[in-house]
């Protein structure tokens, strides 16, 4: 583990932009103390809770664009196109935040918008469970009575 802390250490030597440093008055390393030395395990959290996401949803996706009809290269591209555009909207905005701006309408527009068609597949694809059970298996607890 003492590798992993050098590492840590490199990555946090690195000062800040003169301008941010003038502002916040603190370099790249007193940020790292402050944020607690995590690493980067959020990150990688996130970018492996997000590959589950883009995954589950792209099929969602292209079995609603597969079921009305489209080709399957259409079928690919549709979800691949949604998904993309939430990735884009989302980067502008957080290259926005960085910079000290709220971002522009076109982003949160094609965020939402995008957002919404992917939860719609989603949705839509579902298959509906009439006697709501949890447990498949057989009598369950969590079977409701009729």
């Amino acid at each position: 583990m003492l590798w992993l802390r050098k590492l840590a250490r490199r990555k946090c030597s690195r000062p800040l932009a003169s301008r941010r440093r003038r502002e916040w008055g603190h370099t790249s390393r007193e940020r790292c103390r402050r944020i607690g030395g995590f690493g980067g395990r959020p990150r990688a959290a996130v970018l492996v809770l997000a590959a589950i996401a883009a995954v589950v949803s792209f099929r969602h996706m292209r079995k609603l664009a597969l079921t009305h009809g489209e080709d399957a290269l259409a079928a690919a591209l549709i979800p691949l196109a949604v998904d993309g555009t939430i990735v884009a909207a989302s980067m502008s905005l957080l290259r926005a935040s960085r910079h000290g701006s709220r971002g522009g309408l076109l982003p949160w527009v094609l965020l939402i918008i995008s957002s919404l068609a992917s939860v719609g597949a989603n949705v839509a694809v579902a298959e509906p469970n009439g006697d709501r059970s949890v447990d498949r298996g057989g009598g369950g607890r969590f079977r409701r009575e009729r």
